[in-house]
């Protein structure tokens, strides 16, 4: 399928990839009343461009105090092309409880892309089936994408935290260092993550588990990243 979104952040302050911004440009030039003039599809991050999205933001989108930049996901976007955004394979969608899942983060923040949730409830019935437990899912990504508080990432609905495994296989909280911590399930886990193919890397710092990567905070989690 043909990529309908922008796959980054056009305007000011913005990335500006040229394809990026040809997009954003034909897509304003839709909306544009005068005295604005149609903006020249050329894939330049210029004057005029930024101007025509500041003034679709304070008339279209009604932001008081327009940023002048359109992000993947982001409400500009949403309000330039609602059915570009529909049939995108970026738009993103939310995991929901049962078979073996349950969630531990707020509800704003449970929004993925299609195949990065489908992984989620896949590993999840897996890890039910075989491991008798349930998956506690966290944080991945707004609804709408962008910066989500607390992360550096978690931003295009790839990211996921994963909580480890215990051994009581309650539905709660465990680092590394405890107890309940089970490093035979979590290694387990792990296995499972690795036969999925659109997974890209995991972050955990029980460095007895192969396949995962040490790093700062994550004791209490697995950071997993998928390829979609």
């Amino acid at each position: 399928m043909a990529q309908l979104n922008i796959i980054a952040s056009v305007g000011k302050g913005g990335r500006n990839s040229p394809e990026d911004v040809r997009r954003v440009q034909a897509l304003l030039n839709t909306h544009l009343r005068p005295p604005y003039r149609p903006l020249a599809e050329n894939g330049v991050c210029d004057a005029a461009t930024i101007s025509a999205i500041e003034e679709f933001q304070r008339r279209v989108v009604n932001l008081q105090s327009p940023d002048g930049r359109v992000d993947p996901q982001g409400r500009t976007m949403r309000a330039l092309s609602p059915p570009t955004l529909m049939k995108t394979p970026d738009v993103l969608v939310p995991y929901r409880v049962g078979r073996g899942l349950y969630v531990y983060s707020a509800s704003k923040n449970i929004f993925g892309t299609p195949k990065a949730v489908a992984s989620i409830q896949a590993l999840a019935r897996q890890v039910s089936g075989q491991l008798g437990a349930d998956l506690g899912v966290g944080d991945l990504s707004l609804e709408g994408g962008g910066a989500m508080p607390g992360h550096g990432s978690h931003r295009r609905g790839i990211d996921v935290d994963i909580r480890p495994l215990r051994k009581d296989k309650q539905k709660a909280p465990v680092t590394i260092h405890d107890n309940q911590y089970s490093r035979e399930m979590t290694k387990q886990l792990v296995g499972l993550l690795q036969k999925d193919p659109n997974v890209q890397l995991i972050l955990f710092n029980d460095s007895q588990i192969p396949g995962v990567r040490s790093s700062p905070g994550h004791d209490n989690h697995l950071h997993v990243r998928f390829k979609d």
